[in-house]
């Protein structure tokens, strides 16, 4: 596998915990939700994606304004 970015293959998988907010002033009263999964980063540019639990994934689903179901967040 190699980084989308700049194309090295120096990428690392690491079990990550995030915090996601939801994002504009609006939204100030929603919780975050805590999402533990797994972190691809590329030490080479910095590049990192955060495939996001199905659990977690639901859960913020129903929580943004326009609902999408895309398993792999871009950092």
């Amino acid at each position: 596998m190699t980084c989308p970015s700049c194309g090295s293959a120096n990428l690392e998988k690491f079990e990550s915990e995030v915090t996601i907010h939801s994002p504009r002033i609006k939204n100030i009263d929603k919780r975050p939700v805590l999402v533990f999964g797994e972190l691809s980063v590329c030490l080479s540019c910095g590049k990192a994606e955060l495939v996001v639990p199905q659990p977690q994934l639901a859960h913020l689903s129903t929580r943004s304004e326009t609902v999408s179901t895309p398993v792999r967040r871009t950092l």
